[in-house]
């Protein structure tokens, strides 16, 4: 009730700001824009070639878009204690903004509403909020909460699941609450570019943020945990006369605080380093990221990795995938034990894509593997795990 009144406002709101342009349509031109037949495709929401309700008023052009998923899962390594193995899923409704005013400032907004598994309640979460001014290709500053550079599939895809290339994210693109190891949403300001030469495109990032919070699911949006501020530096390359090869790393440094909740839980120093590469050939796109995070504590050391291979072939209206995902984990970190992050796995996925229309997917995806599982008492034993998803997704 509360989202259809939201959209029914947006609406009427839009309507009589300036003039409207719906569904995919460029309101300057008139001509359908192309719509993302997989989400290599596009850069997620915020570089869609998919407007959505488009609004202008003078310089202010602002654009509005709604996302949305359900479904159903499977997996075996779900303890019984904890719930059913299968499930159907009302997923997530994404409400995405973005405004231009004039050629160099823009600002974002993205909200999501989603179901908590532990208590079958709805939430909602400011996921993304920031405004940025770009003075040149060489040069923007951007201010707000963001998708850290530290993880590059969340930084292509975001939160519109349309876009991603399958149904599931590897460990590392996982959101901090949703079992994932890194710090993928950060608070703070960013600056960056692209700078083109003869032999290529560099791109670079710096930011320096609110560093993480008491625990892996917080993320300090509004008050730091410590007066040590995270920080990251990156940098990206796309050599000339290679099209669609991409290549980059990160370097992110911060210090974790104390957790008074979690015994043996001090503060610690955390060090990741993360690269990625991107390839799209043809009918083919790969994606290829790896992460190695160190934590350093006055009475223990802990380093863990992690990395994953996700391929596509392409076809005029639906698509093959698979992926690989591995993470080696130093078992009793108390800041990944909740959750039972610091245990080990190895799985692998295949699935199939199909575009339904220009603004629907449907995708159904299957693996297994071998993974560490932890009972309730504690003990940890190795198993083999199966799993498996189907989704509709959306985005008008």
């Amino acid at each position: 009730m509360v989202a259809r009144s939201s959209i029914l406002l947006i609406l009427i709101l839009a309507g009589s700001w300036g003039s409207v342009a719906l569904a995919g349509t460029d309101s300057s031109t008139g001509t359908e824009a192309p719509a993302a037949s997989s989400g290599a495709e596009s850069t997620g929401a915020d570089e869609s070639p998919y407007e959505g309700l488009v609004a202008r008023m003078g310089p202010v052009t602002a654009s509005f878009r709604f996302f949305g998923d359900v479904g159903a899962s499977y997996d075996s390594s779900i303890d019984e204690s904890q719930g059913s193995k299968s499930n159907f899923l009302a997923g997530t409704f994404d409400f995405f903004t973005s405004a231009r005013l004039g050629d160099h400032l823009q600002m974002l907004s993205e909200i999501v509403a989603e179901f908590d598994p532990d208590t079958n309640e709805v939430g909602f979460e400011l996921e993304r909020l920031w405004g940025q001014y770009t003075f040149s290709d060489a040069f923007y500053a951007k201010l707000g909460r963001e998708h850290a550079p530290v993880n590059h599939w969340n930084r292509r895809y975001h939160h519109g699941r349309i876009y991603w290339p399958a149904v599931t994210q590897p460990f590392l693109a996982r959101f901090e609450d949703q079992g994932g190891p890194l710090p993928i949403h950060a608070s703070g300001i960013e600056l960056g570019g692209t700078v083109r030469t003869g032999i290529g495109a560099f791109g670079y990032t710096g930011v320096v943020s609110n560093g993480r919070g008491l625990d892996r699911t917080e993320v300090a949006n509004v008050q730091d945990r410590n007066d040590s501020k995270a920080w990251d530096l990156g940098g990206s390359y796309a050599p000339a006369g290679l099209s669609g090869l991409l290549f980059g790393v990160n370097y992110r440094k911060d210090s974790i605080p104390a957790n008074p909740a979690v015994p043996d839980s001090g503060h610690a120093d955390e060090r990741i380093l993360s690269g990625f590469g991107e390839l799209r050939m043809g009918r083919w796109e790969a994606l290829t990221e790896a992460a190695t995070i160190e934590h350093e504590s006055s009475t223990a050391d802990y380093k863990h990795g992690s990395a994953y291979l996700q391929v596509n072939y392409l076809f005029d209206r639906w698509s093959l995938y698979g992926r690989v995902d591995e993470r080696h984990m130093d078992r009793g970190d108390p800041f990944y034990v909740s959750g039972n992050i610091d245990l080990d796995r190895w799985d692998g996925l295949a699935g199939v894509r199909l575009n339904v229309g220009e603004q629907g997917a449907v995708k159904l995806e299957a693996g297994g593997g071998r993974a560490e599982l932890r009972d309730s008492a504690g003990v940890v034993s190795k198993d083999d795990v199966y799993f498996g998803a189907l989704a509709l997704q959306w985005v008008f």
